[in-house]
């Protein structure tokens, strides 16, 4: 019966619904309003919505007599895993209606049947009497893990089947999941136990209690084998703990290992295993010098305005994370100079964080002065956080202070022979004898000093300065110069930019007469006269 009446706005509306005068005693009738006018804001049609109710009978007809009723419906354990098989218990009455004894019973799982279609069992007749089954663990292997339904039902001797009734049986097959799993000081070189630390939570498969959880190292075998983890309760979220001891680290050898974690709950399902991998690093990181800048040094010259030292620079690798890097002056060994003892490099991107890294010092230039002269080894190697140091390297500094020596310097022809076109031949040996750095330039001039890299350039004989000893050479056209004596210096300039002491010559030039007096104040010399006072 349906009943259709529109409201305005704050308008009630009393309605009568007429129940059947031979409804049954408790019976519920529902009462629906479908609220099919009712509008949202944007003017479309409800298409759900309403209120709805019951109204109970009270005082109704007597039911009608039926089969038994079951109830106090019982399964035992529950849940259960399946490994054992589940009592199901219920009690079967007639009291309330055919007053019949009872003479057949079943049971459905999941799937309700027509009567007498179900499971069934034997009883010993009565208008009241419990009845017992045991489900076997093979019918329990059947069935879909989670909420199994269980309907009862029985029949009296009229041959009439009750009601129905039924509980639910929590059938969990699927032990706890591993999440959150980590382990703590990975990579390893066994210096330090390695802790494991993971979540078993039983709210996916089952809600109920975790109570153990194992783990292996590479190889997982049955299940309750495996090292045993601790927990911090017996809760369906728990959180597990080992420790895998700096002994059983020794026993691995370098490269990846595999650690699997399981747990099981008070059913005795275990789970399915969760991997992490170990990393049993024994090998250092290795290093390799990038550059060593400005080298030679003579304690002077920075590698660039904003230092004040001689830079260093290497790059590190490792299948580990590089965490330091360190380096040496002269190092002789690991008992004169410890790991971890040298001075810090600095990472070049501000962090150690990469499995290749690039660091740099910038040794001081007040330390560099220090040094003797000569060759120093500058060596450096990288740490990983498995905590192995890496083998030494080095790079070679070369400390000069002293500038090439000049010898065998020689002006030819000398004295000159005279004529309109005089040229000289200035030729001569530079050699950085204490430093052993190449010769980069040589210079001459006449006369007045004017400074270093100033002079008049010499030719090394060979085209290039690339060596620690140079001959050089070049042409002086005396032409315009006035008769007389004129000594020629000579110098030169090593790679650490240390200019040496002045080699000279005297050239006699038989040239022009020089003039006695000049007109217009002009730059002479005094070789055509006899005395010079002042």
């Amino acid at each position: 019966m349906s009943i259709s009446y529109t409201l305005g706005a704050g308008e009630t509306f009393d309605s009568i619904i007429a129940i059947p005068a031979d409804a049954v005693e408790n019976q519920s009738y529902p009462l629906y309003n479908t609220a099919t006018q009712q509008l949202y804001n944007n003017g479309d049609t409800s298409g759900v919505g309403g209120i709805f109710t019951f109204i109970e009978v009270n005082g109704g007809a007597t039911a009608p007599a039926g089969g038994p009723l079951a109830s106090g419906l019982a399964a035992s354990p529950n849940p259960t895993s399946g490994n054992v098989p589940v009592t199901l218990d219920a009690l079967l009455d007639t009291t309330a209606t055919s007053g019949l004894d009872i003479v057949a019973w079943e049971y459905f799982l999941n799937d309700l049947g027509e009567p007498g279609t179900g499971i069934s069992e034997t009883v010993t007749a009565g208008a009241t009497i419990s009845v017992s089954a045991a489900i076997p663990t093979n019918t329990l292997a059947t069935l879909p893990a989670g909420d199994v339904s269980i309907y009862v039902r029985g029949q009296d001797s009229s041959g009439t089947w009750g009601p129905v009734n039924s509980t639910i049986l929590d059938l969990v097959v699927d032990g706890p999941v591993i999440t959150s799993l980590y382990l703590t000081n990975n990579p390893t070189n066994g210096g330090k136990d390695v802790g494991i630390q993971a979540t078993a939570d039983d709210t996916p498969t089952g809600n109920v209690p975790v109570v153990a959880a194992e783990y292996f190292i590479d190889t997982v075998t049955d299940p309750g084998t495996g090292i045993s983890m601790t927990l911090n309760a017996q809760a369906i979220i728990v959180s597990l703990n080992a420790t895998i001891d700096t002994t059983t680290i020794a026993g691995l050898a370098h490269g990846t290992h595999v650690v699997y974690v399981r747990a099981q709950d008070e059913l005795g399902n275990w789970g399915a295993v969760e991997p992490v991998d170990l990393e049993v690093d024994l090998v250092g990181p290795t290093s390799i010098g990038v550059s060593l800048s400005p080298n030679p040094s003579n304690g002077t010259k920075a590698v660039n305005s904003a230092s004040n030292g001689v830079r260093l620079e290497i790059d590190s690798s490792d299948p580990s994370l590089i965490a330091q890097a360190e380096g040496f002056i002269d190092y002789v060994d690991s008992t004169t100079n410890p790991d971890g003892s040298g001075f810090p490099l600095l990472a070049k991107d501000a962090l150690y964080n990469s499995t290749l890294e690039r660091s740099y010092f910038d040794i001081p230039l007040s330390t560099i002065r220090q040094l003797s002269e000569g060759p120093h080894e500058i060596s450096f190697h990288a740490r990983d956080n498995a905590g192995n140091w890496g083998d030494v390297a080095s790079l070679t500094l070369v400390v000069d202070m002293t500038g090439p020596e000049i010898s065998n310097l020689l002006a030819d022809p000398n004295p000159t022979p005279g004529g309109r076109m005089q040229i000289v031949t200035l030729t001569a040996d530079a050699t950085d004898v204490l430093g052993g750095t190449n010769v980069v330039q040589v210079e001459w001039f006449v006369g007045t000093d004017p400074g270093f890299g100033n002079g008049f350039a010499l030719e090394a004989v060979d085209m290039a300065f690339d060596s620690s000893a140079e001959a050089v050479i070049g042409q002086l056209n005396v032409s315009s110069w006035f008769s007389g004596n004129y000594t020629l210096y000579v110098r030169a300039q090593d790679a650490a930019g240390n200019w040496g002491e002045l080699g000279s010559v005297v050239l006699t030039v038989n040239g022009r007469n020089n003039p006695f007096l000049v007109d217009n104040f002009e730059t002479g010399n005094l070789a055509a006269w006899n005395g010079v006072v002042g």
